[in-house]
């Protein structure tokens, strides 16, 4: 069994990777260029995290639990037939916020689990879910 911080650090990964496809999946469905601006920023801090989390697995010499491709191909085609019919910018960041919240979900649901893990990864899990929330608070103008 993985140590605690590690299933945390795999939360964040795996929060980090999905946010990543599903946002490069629904860019080229936007058409208004600020929520476009915006889908762009999350995709760069999506980026940065994931370096950022790559890293901190090579220095614990382990790799973080990556997602199913097909979890990854199912989010897109659930994303594909959800804006079929409306794609409108409205619908574009229900479906962003919607993911998003699933995404702070799994890491909180890592943090209640594991309960003894290092102060810093803790801190990380927290400022991941704070980013997310703005995000959400962001995408929130645009429903």
């Amino acid at each position: 069994m993985k140590k605690e911080h590690l299933s945390v650090m795999d939360a964040i990964y795996r929060n980090a990777d999905m946010g990543q496809s599903s946002t490069k999946n629904i860019m080229k469905k936007v058409c208004d260029s600020h929520l476009k601006q915006e889908l762009e920023k999350q995709l760069e801090y999506y980026g940065n995290s994931l370096d950022a989390i790559e890293k901190d697995f090579e220095m614990k010499n382990d790799e973080p639990d990556k997602l199913n491709p097909m979890v990854k191909a199912w989010a897109r085609i659930d994303l594909e037939m959800q804006t079929m019919m409306d794609c409108d910018s409205s619908k574009i960041a229900e479906l962003m916020i919607e993911g998003t919240n699933m995404g702070i979900i799994e890491i909180e649901k890592a943090l209640n689990a594991n309960e003894n893990i290092p102060h810093d990864v803790h801190t990380h899990a927290q400022s991941v879910i704070e980013h997310e929330k703005k995000y959400i608070e962001r995408l929130k103008s645009y429903l």
